[in-house]
């Protein structure tokens, strides 16, 4: 039996990145800015500097550029055991895109899978910003750039940033839907 390869983007897929940024500024700041607000994950230091006219400082590049932000980033609600489940019966790799100027994204991330997922193979640990390069049979991102960059099955992870995209793709929610879109697919490809 072959075992289909999974690949799992981990900022917003597996990891609350939006939740840890948001919560970085209110720590720097005193301000909150609601989660609703983030329309495009990429600019969300911009929209936090727009939003209360803070300093120009990079304050989110600040945050990136240590260790424990990525390791501390809470895990999106049942992908702990999504990923379990997922493991039983797939070959999983978690693919992340890393900032090459900030190698503590690097190591933070692969900490966060350490405490997060101590069984987790770290051979299939791939921070990787070409993420089309590497072999799977269905990519699991919330980030458009990545995803129509595939060549293969993909499953998109609703994100308001990612809602102007019209596809054919599976669009799912939640982890529930992640674990039946692949075990749908899965069926499909036998």
């Amino acid at each position: 039996m072959c075992l289909m390869i999974v690949l799992l983007d981990m900022d917003e897929v597996i990891v609350d990145f939006v939740g840890g940024a948001l919560a970085a500024f209110a720590r720097k700041t005193g301000m909150m800015v609601p989660r609703v607000e983030v329309r495009d994950v990429m600019k969300i230091g911009e929209l936090c500097t727009d939003k209360f006219g803070s300093s120009p400082d990079p304050w989110l590049h600040t945050v990136m550029s240590m260790v424990s932000f990525w390791e501390e980033l809470e895990p999106v609600d049942g992908a702990i055991d999504g990923i379990r489940k997922l493991q039983k019966s797939h070959d999983v790799l978690i693919v992340t895109a890393v900032n090459p100027m900030c190698p503590e994204t690097y190591v933070g991330k692969l900490r966060w899978i350490q405490r997060n997922l101590p069984s987790f193979p770290i051979e299939n640990y791939f921070p990787v910003r070409r993420k089309e390069l590497v072999r799977g049979d269905v990519l699991v991102d919330d980030h458009p750039d990545f995803l129509l960059r595939f060549p293969g099955p993909t499953i998109v992870v609703d994100r308001p940033w990612n809602r102007d995209l019209i596809t054919s793709w599976t669009r799912v929610s939640d982890w529930a839907g992640i674990v039946s879109a692949i075990d749908d697919l899965d069926h499909e490809l036998i």
